[in-house]
């Protein structure tokens, strides 16, 4: 019986990656707007009856893309928060998937842009906070809001500008405030390591 399980689980698996791929083949010809089910479906090789024993539809997917990217960034941190370990995983991640996260953004609607606002706040380990009555608090709904806005809109300005590759240092700064936020509204202080230092070239 264990055996057996581990068979299933193999091929669930192997079944949910195949379809992962698909998805970012998929990204890397059209936007995430223009990508249907029935094209994932066709392009993992599975029928649209798999696709639905392993992800309510195409968003479900996104998510599913979204949490493997924040374990990939967590686990390129060794474990360490500084924001120059996380900026370094993160600009490695964009330069590897320069045109899969084009296709993303472009032409995103709300649900797409809601998936990529939680993933952003994932990674920089925004805790949630609620109320008694379970009610996510107003600190942290404007405080989500506020970060999480903040680097999508400096994503979507890495994508107008092509990804250049001499301004890699946007991230540390971005990330380095957003840490310092955090520490600020728990009432803690921050010690940072990871700064970039100033450089007049950049002003």
């Amino acid at each position: 019986m264990p055996g057996n399980f581990r068979k299933v689980d193999l091929r669930v698996h192997k079944t949910r990656n195949a379809i992962h791929e698909a998805l970012l083949k998929l990204l890397g010809r059209r936007s995430f707007a223009r990508i249907t089910v029935n094209a994932l479906c066709e392009e993992a090789q599975i029928s649209r009856r798999t696709f639905y024993m392993h992800f309510n539809d195409k968003y479900d997917l996104l998510k599913f893309h979204m949490t493997n990217n924040c374990v990939k960034i967590k686990q390129g941190t060794n474990g360490e928060n500084s924001c120059a370990q996380i900026e370094t995983t993160i600009n490695l991640l964009i330069r590897e998937y320069e045109k899969e996260i084009s296709n993303l953004v472009k032409d995103a609607d709300n649900e797409t842009l809601n998936l990529l606002y939680a993933g952003m706040l994932s990674i920089l380990d925004v805790p949630e906070e609620k109320e008694e009555d379970g009610k996510l608090s107003p600190r942290y709904i404007v405080f989500s809001n506020f970060c999480a806005g903040g680097m999508m809109k400096l994503l979507l300005w890495h994508v107008d500008n092509k990804f250049p590759q001499d301004l890699q240092w946007v991230n540390p700064y971005s990330i380095s405030l957003i840490k310092h936020l955090v520490a600020w509204g728990s009432g803690q202080d921050y010690i940072d390591g990871g700064k970039p230092p100033y450089d007049q070239s950049r002003r």
